[in-house]
């Protein structure tokens, strides 16, 4: 009977942390959905980039050095525009992860309670899990 009570106890606890943890990953949650795309601002300015890279590609064509300093500069604006596109794409791959570990903590709930279930319902009828389990 103390085995049982202490099995119990313990997964009681485990349910707490794990309802704990799963309101902490739906707060993460919030945080990644409220990741937005580049502004406008900066899908001009990937625009203004790719137009530097097509000049760059004038110089390139003509073989002169101007080619080294328009395509330095155009892709440097590249990566600056296209900063919040990045930060976007990690954050879905970060929330992908949340997702899958809070379906995962969900069913390990419903299996913990479950189990609960089975063992409040043997002690109402005044026995123990063990016989309420098929052999």
């Amino acid at each position: 009977m103390e085995r049982d009570a202490a099995d119990t106890v313990s997964m009681l606890s485990k349910v707490e942390e794990s309802q704990l943890e799963q309101h902490r990953l739906k707060m993460k949650r919030a945080d990644l959905l409220a990741v937005g795309f580049q502004s406008s601002g900066a899908e001009n300015q990937e625009f203004a980039s790719l137009v530097m890279c097509a000049t760059a590609g004038i110089f390139a064509v003509s073989v002169h050095y101007g080619f080294f300093g328009a395509f330095a500069f155009s892709y440097w604006l590249y990566r600056g525009s296209t900063k919040a596109v990045r930060i976007q794409r990690n954050s879905a791959e970060v929330l992908q992860e949340t997702i899958d570990r809070m379906r995962e903590l969900e069913q390990d709930n419903v299996e913990h309670l479950a189990a609960l279930r089975l063992r409040a319902a043997a002690w109402a009828g005044g026995g123990s899990e063990a016989d309420t389990q098929p052999e």
